[in-house]
C-alpha cells in the first residue's frame, strides 16, 4: 500500500501542474479556465489526503497490504495522457478539444479506481476519511457534470462513464416526534442515506462515530437541546456549522442570535417541504462547490 499511496500522490501533484498550465494557457475563456483552476485545488488536496493516508496507516503501525499491484502499463495509461497535454501546451499547439479528450482519458483510467480503493481502506479506520470521501467524491461529480453539459461534437467525452462514487451522501434527522421524524425520513430519502435519532444524546452518539453531510437537528427535545447538540458536536469537527441545520417551533430571540452569530441555518416549523429539501440539498452538494476549502 506505501507504494501505491506514493504513487497516487506524484499523479495528483502531476494532474494539478497539467491542469494549471492549460488553465493559464486558455486564460481568455474564463469560464474554462476557471473550472480548469478548480480541478487543479481538487488535485492538491487529493495530494494531501494521500498524505494523509500514509499518516494514518503509519500511526496504526503498519501500512495494510494491497491487493493490486502497479504495473508499467498502468501507470502509463494513467500518466502518458496528463504528460501529453502538458506537451501540447508547452509546443503552443493545443485546442480545447485535445485537452477535453486528455482530461477524460486520464480521470478515466484506473487512477481514480484505485484512489478510491485507498480512501475505503481508510474509512474503516478513521471518522474523519469519512468526510474526506465525501469531498473527494465531489470531485467525480463535478467532473462528470462538467463532461455531461458538454457539446455533442465531444462525443468521445459523453461515451465515457461516469466515475465510480466512494460516498453517497449521509444526512441525520434529530427529531422526538415519531411521526415527524419519519415523514422528514421519507421527504429526504432520494438525497442521500437517512440515519435517524430520537434525541439529542443518541444523535451526538452517532456523530461522533459516523460523518454527516447534513445534521437536521429539532430544538426542544428531551435530554438534550438541539442547540447543546451542536455545541458538543463543534468540540468533535469545528466545521460542524457547515453541516448543521436547526428546524424549530419555538424560534426566540436568543436562538435566532446564536444561530446568526454560528452562521446556522434555521428553519422554523411549520417549515415548507420544498425550503427544507433545498435546505439539505445545499449541503449535500456543497462539497462540489467548495471541495478544495473544506
Amino acid at each position: 500500500m506505501r507504494e501505491i499511496i506514493a504513487w497516487l500522490r506524484q499523479v495528483e501533484e502531476m494532474a494539478a501542474e497539467a491542469y494549471r498550465e492549460v488553465a493559464d494557457h486558455f486564460s481568455d475563456d474564463s469560464e474554462f479556465s476557471s473550472f480548469l483552476t478548480g480541478l487543479e485545488e481538487d488535485e492538491i488536496l487529493h495530494y494531501h489526503v494521500m498524505g494523509s493516508a500514509a499518516v494514518l496507516f503509519e500511526a496504526h503501525g503498519e501500512f495494510p497490504t494491497a491487493a493490486i499491484e502497479l504495473d508499467d502499463a498502468t501507470r502509463a495509461r494513467v500518466e502518458t495522457p496528463l504528460r501529453r497535454c502538458v506537451e501540447r501546451v508547452r509546443s503552443g499547439q493545443v485546442t480545447q478539444a485535445d485537452v477535453i479528450a486528455d482530461l477524460v482519458e486520464a480521470e478515466h483510467s484506473e487512477w481514480n479506481h484505485i484512489f478510491i480503493y485507498v480512501i475505503r481502506k481508510c474509512q474503516g479506520q478513521s471518522r474523519a476519511f469519512q468526510r474526506v470521501a465525501s469531498i473527494v467524491d465531489a470531485h467525480g461529480r463535478k467532473i462528470d457534470a462538467w463532461k455531461n453539459s458538454l457539446p455533442e461534437k465531444h462525443s468521445s467525452a459523453h461515451a465515457a462513464a461516469d466515475l465510480p462514487r466512494v460516498w453517497k451522501p449521509r444526512i441525520l434527522i434529530v427529531e422526538d416526534d415519531a411521526s415527524l421524524r419519519e415523514l422528514f425520513r421519507k421527504i429526504l430519502a432520494d438525497l442521500g442515506e437517512v440515519v435517524t435519532a430520537v434525541n439529542g444524546e443518541e444523535g451526538l452518539r452517532r456523530a461522533r462515530s459516523e460523518f454527516f453531510d447534513v445534521i437536521l437537528s429539532d430544538q426542544d427535545m428531551p435530554i438534550m437541546t438541539g442547540l447543546e447538540l451542536f455545541r458538543l458536536g463543534k468540540e468533535l469537527d469545528e466545521n460542524m456549522g457547515q453541516h448543521f441545520i436547526l428546524c424549530t417551533g419555538n424560534a426566540t430571540s436568543g436562538i435566532r442570535l446564536f444561530c446568526k452569530n454560528e452562521g446556522l441555518r434555521l428553519l422554523e416549523k411549520p417549515v415548507s417541504i420544498t425550503i427544507l429539501r433545498d435546505a439539505v440539498l445545499a449541503m449535500v452538494e456543497g462539497p462540489i462547490r467548495n471541495a478544495a476549502t473544506a
